[in-house]
């Protein structure tokens, strides 16, 4: 099996690493949004309780999971599942009825979607690059990753402070879109079947 190139991984990444962006910038958003709505630390608790709890009661059946399915399928549904909500608060926002419990099946529903995108698009890594290009990979996998952590939350305070929450869905909508157009795009093979797997 030969690696499927690094330019497509490097779509990938450049791709991936935007959407992670604007998650980030939607979940920071509407974490100002909750405690200026809802005025306590505990608002703020529970929706990281929703986002983590569901990620860590999933996370174990879904890297078993992703080594069987189609990993361009798993990280284009993951990613779909995670814009249909942002989509969904959006909607719920503008038309003035957004309440604090619709943000918690958002974040429960998007760290769902990330226990099955992130080991796929980890394992996607091997297929895509040869042998000797694994470090380096991992890098920009790692910087991609630490990139949109550290800069979601200074992009969502500008545009939350200059233009409002609705401009961050959208944002976040839009690298959504860039990510699954990439993915439809590109190639990623299948693994070989294992024995164990087989079994």
């Amino acid at each position: 099996m030969q690696p499927a190139g690094k330019r497509e991984f490097n779509l990938l990444v450049l791709s991936q690493g935007s959407s992670l962006l604007g998650t980030g910038m939607t979940r920071f958003a509407l974490l100002i949004w909750a405690y200026q709505t809802e005025g306590t630390a505990t608002a703020l608790a529970l929706l990281g309780f929703f986002t983590t709890v569901a990620y860590v009661i999933i996370s174990p059946f879904a890297g078993v999971l992703v080594d069987r399915w189609d990993r361009r399928r798993v990280m284009l549904f993951s990613d779909l599942g995670a814009g249909l909500m942002t989509a969904l608060v959006l909607v719920l926002f503008l038309s003035g009825r957004l309440q604090l419990w619709h943000l918690f099946l958002l974040q429960g529903v998007s760290g769902a979607s990330e226990a099955f995108q992130e080991p796929a698009f980890s394992a996607s890594v091997s297929l895509l690059v040869p042998k000797e290009s694994y470090t380096r990979a991992n890098a920009q996998l790692g910087l991609a990753r630490s990139a949109a952590r550290i800069l979601a939350p200074a992009f969502a305070g500008v545009l939350l402070k200059v233009t409002g929450l609705q401009v961050v869905m959208l944002v976040d909508l839009f690298t959504l879109i860039l990510a699954l157009s990439t993915l439809l795009l590109i190639r990623i093979p299948a693994p070989p079947p294992s024995q164990e797997g087989q079994q």
